[in-house]
């Protein structure tokens, strides 16, 4: 049910508001009054077309705004939670709103969320009838006929197994389409991804092994810099002459170790100073160790090179990071063999069409049945009802004709 229609800068109305209460509202006026403006207005949030002669003069912008009651219109809600647009606050009302600018574009909002104007024109359909222009009168639409005898005659068990078999039988046959269509260039397909895939077998890149290389070629590349930072280090620990840390350490503790009766504090420095003297005999080793075993190692800084470059090109051949080559190749195999297990699936798929096809004529045979009974009582009471207000050769036919397509 309408609750309040606001209109703003609509042809020639600057500003109006109205507001409908329950039962039947009456809006009458001489020509020229504004009736069909309102009317105009309401259309445009029900998605009709605007263009930009809608706006009034020295205008920016024309908006209409209109307030539904949705409690009783199951479809609607329906439709609303499907689309996600149910306005949580208020679940049985809905705002469509309609903006027309100055250039002709609009924009359309179901519950304050962007719409397109089919959408709002579907959704509109399921609201109200404006019986002086067609667009809305949804008696003749063929929908809204099926939809009328189905709620008048069909069983609603009866009608949800129909639409759920249809459902099924549906997306069985989108797949049978998708994989004949992958069918027919599969053999392209699959000769494209086996040299995709020899490639990159053939690049075999390891778990962690692009991490392990970079960091191994960082190492090469610095060689110079490195020993030489580590021999500078070694001989600030134990080189020759005086004044390295080896020689200063010894100094202090042989003159802690000449003290007599030194006390608590200097027994402490003492004792820290032989910790020092040991930790640093560990060091002055390791420094040694790593120095005398440290080779620049070029030619393997070549082959660290020519392995990060085969990876990259490759990584770049197929644009992407170098890190993801790994997940690359393990969408590629499944592709592969999704494609080379086509026909399979696809034989599978059709024998499904088969049992899914009996069971929706299953359903549908009971349905059409009710709907060939419910036709005819349908056509008697509204015969009756013509005759009853003064129509004597009025006559409502209820034809139902077999859908033949599939």
């Amino acid at each position: 049910m309408l609750l309040q229609l606001a209109i703003q800068n609509y042809a020639t109305v600057d500003s109006l508001e109205i507001e409908f209460g329950p039962g039947m509202s009456a809006i009458s006026g001489e020509t020229g009054a504004g009736k069909s403006i309102m009317l105009g207005g309401l259309g445009l949030t029900l998605g009709d077309r605007a263009d930009k002669s809608i706006v009034r003069s020295g205008a920016s912008k024309a908006e209409i705004s209109a307030l539904f009651d949705i409690a009783a219109i199951e479809p609607a809600i329906g439709w609303l939670t499907t689309h996600e647009l149910t306005d949580d606050n208020e679940p049985d009302r809905c705002i469509l709103r309609r903006v027309v600018g100055e250039d002709g574009r609009s924009k359309g909002f179901i519950n304050g969320s962007p719409a397109t104007l089919g959408d709002m024109k579907t959704f509109g359909e399921m609201l109200i009838d404006i019986h002086s222009q067609h667009e809305h009168q949804s008696l003749l639409q063929r929908t809204t006929h099926q939809r009328l005898l189905d709620e008048y005659c069909v069983d609603a068990a009866a009608a949800q197994s129909l639409a759920a078999a249809y459902k099924l039988w549906l997306k069985n046959k989108q797949l049978i389409e998708q994989l004949s269509e992958r069918s027919e260039d599969g053999s392209a397909q699959i000769q494209l991804l086996s040299y995709q895939l020899s490639e990159l077998d053939e690049l075999a890149l390891g778990e962690d092994e692009l991490e392990s290389l970079e960091a191994e070629f960082k190492q090469l590349s610095n060689a110079d810099e490195t020993i030489a930072s580590a021999q500078a280090a070694l001989d600030c620990c134990a080189g020759d002459g005086e004044g390295n840390a080896g020689d200063l350490l010894a100094k202090a503790k042989g003159i802690l170790a000449a003290l007599q009766g030194k006390g608590a504090r200097l027994s402490n420095a003492a004792t820290l100073i032989d910790s020092a003297s040991i930790q640093l005999d560990e060091a002055i080793d390791d420094l040694r160790f790593f120095v005398d075993g440290f080779e620049a190692n070029p030619q393997r800084l070549e082959q660290v090179n020519q392995r990060l470059s085969d990876i990259y090109a490759l990584a770049r051949k197929h644009r992407v990071k170098p890190q993801e080559l790994l997940g690359l190749t393990d969408n590629m195999r499944a592709q592969l063999q999704s494609i080379e297990n086509s026909d399979e699936e696809l034989a599978q798929l059709k024998a499904a069409d088969s049992t899914l096809r009996a069971e929706f004529n299953k359903v549908a045979a009971k349905v059409s049945a009710q709907r060939k009974v419910g036709a005819v009582k349908l056509a008697e009471q509204v015969d009756e009802q013509l005759q009853s207000l003064g129509m004597p050769h009025a006559r409502l036919e209820v034809a139902l004709t077999p859908n033949a397509s599939d």
